[in-house]
C-alpha cells in the first residue's frame, strides 16, 4: 500500500479517524489516465541560429596536464608452475598475469619485473605472484565414453612494503577447479582468466591507523575497512538502483520496491507491467512503466492523496530501458527516448505539469540519439546527434543550433552540466562545451578516449584518455589543471565536497578536485559497483546488498 509506504519514507499520509493509515491502492490502480496532448514543437522547420561554432579543438596532450610526481617503486616477482598437460600453442602466461597487475596498479605505484632491475636498486616495495595449473587425465568410464580432465589453477600473492603499509595484493588468493572434456582446454583457461581478471583488487597500500583516522576525520565509517566489521545497510537480491533512493527487486517473481532510508521497511508491490525508471522523494513516487512498445505510463503518487493519477506518454521510437530518461523538478516531469546510440533512429522530448500530470509540451522526432539535457531557472536546452535547441518551461522553442554530427553508432552518449555550462560529447573522442545562458559554444577538446565525463565541484570537468589517464580541466576556459593514472577507468566517479573519489576494483581512490593530488585510498572488502549520495548519506551499492559509508546514514 502506497500510503503506508509513503508513512515509512517520512512523508504525510491521510489518517483516518482511528489514527491508522488509511489504504492506497497499490500503485499501479490509478485514479485515471491523462492521454498526453499539449504544444508540439517541431525542432526540425527552424533554421539554425547563426554561432560561431566551437573553434578548433585544442588537442589534448599529457604533459600539459600537472602530475603528482610521487611515485612508489615495487620489484615485481613471477613464478610459473605448470604441467605439459593443458599447456596451449603460443601461450604466455607471464605475458597475461604482468598486463593484469598493471592493470591493477593505479598512480602512485610504478611495478618493474624483477629480471629486468638491478638487484641493488632501491625500491618502496616488492610482490611475488605465484602461479600454478595442474590438469589431470580423469579415468574413462569406458572405451567409449570421452575423456575428461580435471582442471585446478592456483594463483597467490605475497607483498611487501619498506614502511610496512598494508596492500591489497598481500594474501590474496585465487583457485580455479573445474572438470570439463579434454578438448574444452581453450574455454576453461578462457573462464578462469575472466574470473581472475574480476577478483584482482584495485592495488592500495596505505598505513591502516592513517586510513582509519581520515575515513573518520571526513565523518566515513572506518568499518568499511574490515570484511569482519563492515555492516550491510539492507541485503537485497539482484536489484536496480533508481533516482532520490528508489530500489526494486523481485520477491516470488513479484517486482517490489523499497527505500533506501527505510531499511525495516516492508516491501511494497508493484502492480503494473515491466518499470523502465522510479524517482522517490518525501514528496512523491515516481514510477515509469512500460505499455507497448512505444507507449511510457507514469505513476504520480504524490504524499497525502489515497489515489495516483496516470499519465501515457507515445513515442515512434520502442522504448526500453536503455533508451529511456527523465528529469523531474518543481514544476515539469520530463521523459525522452532515444538515450541508446546503438539502436536510436530518433528521440523525442515530452514534459507534464508534475503537480498534476497535464501535457506541457513535446517536441517532434529527432532523427539521430539523445545527447543531453541541461537545466536553468526557466528554460531547458537538449543535444541531439546534430543540434542543441533551447525550449522554455511553457514549451516556446527559443533556439536551434546545428553541428556537425558524427556517423558513430556504438558511441556512448555522455553529458554533464557544471553551473550554466552543458558538457556533452559530439562524437568519440570530443567534449564540447556549450554555455545554456548566452547560447554559446565555448570550447572543444579532442582525446583519444571517451569512456568518463564527469562535472565536479569547483568547475571541474574529468575526461578519459588513452593510456588510462584521467584528464581534469576548468569548466569555463578548459584549461589543464591536472592528469591521473588511474590505469583502469574508474566504475563511478563521485563528487563530495572539495573531493573527487574514484571507485575502482574493490577499492576507493580520493584526488584533490583543485590539483589531482590523491589525498587518501583505501581498499574494500567487498565488490562495490557505484556511488549513491543522498544529501549528506553516503552509501555503496553492491550486487546483492547497500552498505553504508558516511556515519551520517545511521543519523535520525
Amino acid at each position: 500500500m502506497i500510503a503506508a509506504a509513503l508513512l515509512a519514507f517520512g512523508c504525510e499520509a491521510s489518517r483516518s479517524e482511528g489514527g491508522d493509515a488509511v489504504s492506497a491502492p497499490a500503485l499501479g490502480v490509478e485514479r485515471g489516465g491523462l492521454e498526453l496532448s499539449g504544444r508540439v514543437i517541431d525542432v526540425s522547420a527552424r533554421a539554425s541560429d547563426e554561432h560561431e561554432g566551437w573553434g578548433e579543438p585544442y588537442k589534448a596532450v599529457l604533459s600539459d596536464f600537472a602530475e603528482d610526481s610521487r611515485e612508489r617503486l615495487i620489484r615485481v616477482s613471477i613464478v610459473i608452475h605448470t604441467s605439459k598437460v593443458g599447456r596451449l600453442v603460443d601461450e604466455d602466461i607471464e605475458e597475461r598475469l604482468w598486463n593484469l597487475l598493471l592493470a591493477h596498479a593505479p598512480a602512485p605505484y610504478d611495478l618493474r619485473r624483477a629480471k629486468g632491475m638491478d638487484s641493488h636498486e632501491s625500491v618502496w616495495g616488492t610482490l611475488r605472484v605465484e602461479f600454478r595449473r595442474q590438469v589431470v587425465r580423469l579415468r574413462r568410464a569406458s572405451k567409449s565414453a570421452l575423456q575428461r580432465a580435471s582442471y585446478v589453477f592456483d594463483v597467490s600473492m605475497q607483498f611487501r612494503s619498506t614502511g610496512g603499509e598494508t596492500g591489497a595484493w598481500d594474501g590474496f588468493r585465487y583457485s580455479y577447479r573445474d572438470e570439463h572434456g579434454a578438448d574444452e582446454e581453450q574455454s576453461v583457461n578462457a573462464a578462469f582468466w575472466r574470473e581472475l581478471e574480476r577478483r584482482i583488487p584495485t592495488l592500495i597500500a596505505e598505513p591502516s591507523g592513517e586510513t582509519q583516522h581520515w575515513l573518520r576525520a571526513q565523518g566515513f565509517l572506518s568499518s568499511i575497512l574490515s570484511p569482519d566489521e563492515v555492516r550491510r545497510w539492507m541485503t537485497l537480491p539482484e536489484h536496480r538502483y533508481f533516482d532520490e533512493g528508489c530500489l526494486q527487486y523481485t520477491v516470488d517473481g513479484q517486482p517490489h520496491f523499497t527505500h533506501l532510508l527505510s531499511p525495516f521497511a516492508a516491501p511494497r508491490l508493484l502492480s503494473m507491467p515491466l518499470v523502465l525508471a522510479m524517482h522517490c522523494s518525501r514528496e512523491a513516487i515516481y514510477v515509469f512503466s512500460q505499455n507497448g512498445q512505444g507507449g511510457v505510463d507514469v505513476y504520480y503518487q504524490p504524499a497525502g492523496s489515497l489515489h495516483a493519477w496516470k499519465t501515457s506518454f507515445s513515442f515512434e521510437e520502442p522504448v526500453t530501458a536503455r533508451n529511456f530518461g527523465f528529469h523531474v523538478d518543481d514544476e515539469l516531469i520530463c521523459v525522452w527516448s532515444g538515450a541508446d546510440a546503438a539502436s536510436a533512429r530518433s528521440f523525442e522530448v515530452q514534459c507534464i505539469d508534475r503537480a498534476r500530470g497535464k501535457p506541457r509540451w513535446r517536441t517532434k522526432a529527432l532523427p539521430g540519439a539523445w545527447r543531453g539535457f541541461g537545466v536553468l531557472e526557466d528554460s531547458y536546452v537538449v543535444v541531439g546527434d546534430s543540434a542543441v535547441f533551447g525550449v522554455s518551461r511553457p514549451g516556446e522553442l527559443l533556439f536551434v543550433q546545428r553541428f556537425e554530427s558524427s556517423s558513430s553508432r556504438q558511441h556512448a552518449r555522455r553529458s554533464c552540466q557544471s553551473g550554466e555550462r552543458l558538457i556533452f560529447s559530439p562524437r568519440p573522442g570530443r567534449v564540447v562545451s556549450f554555455h545554456m545562458r548566452s547560447r554559446t559554444f565555448e570550447w572543444a577538446v579532442d582525446t583519444f578516449d571517451s569512456s568518463v565525463l564527469h562535472c565536479g565541484p569547483d568547475g571541474l570537468v574529468v575526461v578519459s584518455e588513452a593510456g588510462g589517464y584521467l584528464l581534469g580541466m576548468d569548466a569555463e576556459t578548459r584549461s589543464p589543471r591536472w592528469k591521473y593514472r588511474s590505469v583502469a577507468f574508474p566504475r563511478d566517479l563521485m563528487s563530495y565536497g572539495h573531493h573527487l573519489y574514484l571507485l575502482m576494483d574493490r577499492g576507493v581512490v580520493v584526488l584533490h578536485a583543485g590539483h589531482g593530488k590523491r589525498v587518501a585510498a583505501f581498499s574494500l572488502p567487498f565488490e562495490a559497483t557505484r556511488f549513491i549520495v543522498l544529501g549528506s548519506r553516503i552509501f555503496l551499492d553492491a550486487v546483492d546488498a547497500v552498505y553504508a559509508l558516511s556515519a551520517s546514514s545511521y543519523a535520525p
